[in-house]
């Protein structure tokens, strides 16, 4: 009986000893940059990545690394009342644009009137 009972304890002592304490988990940081998304003319609608983002003038949140590049693929679209569209790229190893225009105006459907600030 003993024997039994020094076994138990000496399988506890050794169970306890050999567990390390696991490394806190460290949720990775993820950067982002705004680009501003203008319109001529005015009132687009803008998605990015095939997803609707909102009318034009907006700011677009882009997933870009540390120094500014941009990460996966960063597809910016535009669409007139009219059915017509344009897309701009922002491409890896180009730096993120602060503004991107979309000038409309010279596509199928859409007027030629000038757009004011």
């Amino acid at each position: 009986m003993r024997w039994l009972l020094l076994l138990c304890t000496a399988a506890a002592a050794v169970g306890c000893a050999a567990r390390p304490e696991p490394a806190p988990y460290v949720a990775p940081v993820e950067h982002f940059q705004e680009v501003m998304v203008q319109t001529i003319p005015r009132g687009c609608w803008v998605e990015h990545n095939s997803g609707y983002v909102g009318v034009a003038p907006i700011a677009v949140r882009v997933r870009s690394s540390e120094r500014g590049l941009p990460k996966g693929i960063n597809a910016i679209t535009v669409t007139h009342s009219s059915g017509a569209w344009e897309r701009k790229m922002v491409r890896y190893g180009e730096p993120v644009p602060e503004r991107m225009l979309f000038d409309l105006r010279g596509l199928p459907g859409v007027a030629p009137a000038l757009s004011w600030r």
